[in-house]
């Protein structure tokens, strides 16, 4: 991965994110906070808290990657019985948006092997997109279909 201070040229604005995950407890939603520089996560509509601390996680960089979800051939337990177990398919490549200082990149994810780390580049997928260091948080998003834009959200019936 690459990492650097300065913000990248080409960003949009990126300070909210909304994740409709099918159930509404799952749904998670980040939003800039620009005193601390940081993403402020929420789930379900609660700001989703750190136990130990009492305070609300916050993140230096989103990430969300677009991956393939697939039922696997075997089950899960309790509290899902009888549910097919997912696989996600990380490797590869695929979309991805990066979200650092306010601002929202699009490009590409890759793992070409499973035990390769993921890298993030641009639509050409030859320039690195920089993290900015600190803390990160992937969120693994369901294709088809690759539904996102900009400061905007879903609603859980698309």
């Amino acid at each position: 991965m690459t990492f650097a201070y300065d913000v990248p040229s080409g960003g949009q604005p990126g300070t909210t994110i909304d994740i409709p995950y099918p159930n509404r407890e799952m749904v998670v939603n980040y939003r800039y906070d620009s005193k601390s520089g940081a993403y402020l996560r929420s789930q379900g509509g609660d700001p989703f808290v750190d136990a130990p601390s009492g305070q609300q996680i916050s993140v230096t960089n989103v990430v969300l990657v677009y991956v393939p979800h697939v039922d696997a051939d075997f089950y899960e337990d309790y509290p899902r019985t009888n549910w097919p177990s997912v696989q996600i398919q990380l490797w590869g490549s695929g979309p991805a948006v990066i979200f650092r200082d306010g601002q929202a990149f699009e490009g590409l994810w890759a793992r070409p092997k499973r035990d390769d780390m993921l890298v993030f580049r641009d639509k050409s997928g030859q320039t690195p997109i920089p993290l900015k260091p600190g803390n990160t948080w992937i969120e693994l998003i369901p294709v088809p279909p690759h539904k996102w834009a900009f400061e905007a959200s879903w609603s859980g019936e698309e």
